[in-house]
């Protein structure tokens, strides 16, 4: 149990210093302008989602915005936003070099990235919707092979996006990148790595959580609704900032594992 607790705790340090990298060996310029681009995109989306759901975060924020032209320009920018996202996601993987994180500049490359990986999205992303509707065509909902077909869909995806990372790296189209059967060869060579990292980050995970719950009921204090609309608002953007971070440090450490087995 010692020698358990202590691999543990030299893990748990390997991500506390990726964290302290980020943030110790970039450009607080890039932090700000990220954190801005992920709090218009949550606002934005959280505006879309209201509405769709019939307020649905109302106990939360007890407001959205309800007029039809901004509901529309909100919806565009939640999704070039995303967009972006997705880019500078893999912007940020395919610096990583040596083990140095760095956290690129937030300029339209982005965009060019996300062009980039588009047609591996679309392969994938129509192949799994695919394989989602012949679920519902084989399977009874009421039936537990539905379940376990479904739990399995969801168990492929962390090992698709080992080869969006691998791709990333150089953006060189291979075949291989194109073969459901590659998928199975990845999961085969990563699949207890990727457990295993997938587990380090869950304590991380809890924290953006946590924070939304604290900040929450700290707006309480406050009897002004606009204020406390405000403070719940940065809890949230705040909290999808540093999810995004911590999904740049899963991406890194992917890297490492992708250098080593596959």
């Amino acid at each position: 149990m010692l020698y358990i607790a202590i691999i543990i705790y030299r893990e748990m340090i390997g991500i506390i210093e990726s964290i302290k990298k980020i943030y110790t060996k970039n450009n607080l310029l890039n932090h700000i302008s990220l954190f801005s681009i992920f709090g218009i995109m949550t606002i934005c989306l959280y505006n879309r989602l209201s509405f769709w759901s019939g307020n649905i975060f109302g106990d939360y924020f007890g407001y959205f915005v309800k007029d039809d032209i901004t509901l529309y320009i909100c919806g565009i920018i939640a999704i070039v936003l995303f967009f972006y996202s997705l880019g500078y996601l893999f912007n940020f993987v395919n610096k990583i070099s040596g083990g140095e994180i760095i956290v690129p500049e937030v300029s339209l490359n982005s965009i060019i990235i996300f062009t980039k990986m588009l047609p591996l999205f679309i392969y994938w992303g129509v192949l799994f919707l695919a394989l989602f509707i012949i679920g519902f065509l084989c399977f009874d909902m009421n039936s537990g092979w539905f379940y376990i077909y479904y739990s399995l869909l969801l168990c492929f995806l962390p090992f698709i996006n080992v080869i969006y990372i691998k791709f990333a790296k150089n953006y060189e189209f291979k075949y291989e990148y194109f073969n459901p059967l590659f998928l199975f060869k990845v999961l085969d060579r990563t699949l207890g790595d990727i457990i295993f990292l997938s587990l380090k980050l869950l304590f991380f995970i809890v924290l953006p959580v946590l924070l939304i719950y604290v900040i929450f009921k700290f707006s309480g204090v406050s009897s002004n609704h606009s204020v406390q609309v405000a403070i719940r608002l940065m809890a949230l953007c705040l909290s999808v900032y540093f999810m995004n971070i911590l999904n740049y440090i899963y991406c890194s450490e992917v890297v490492k594992i992708i250098e080593e087995k596959l």
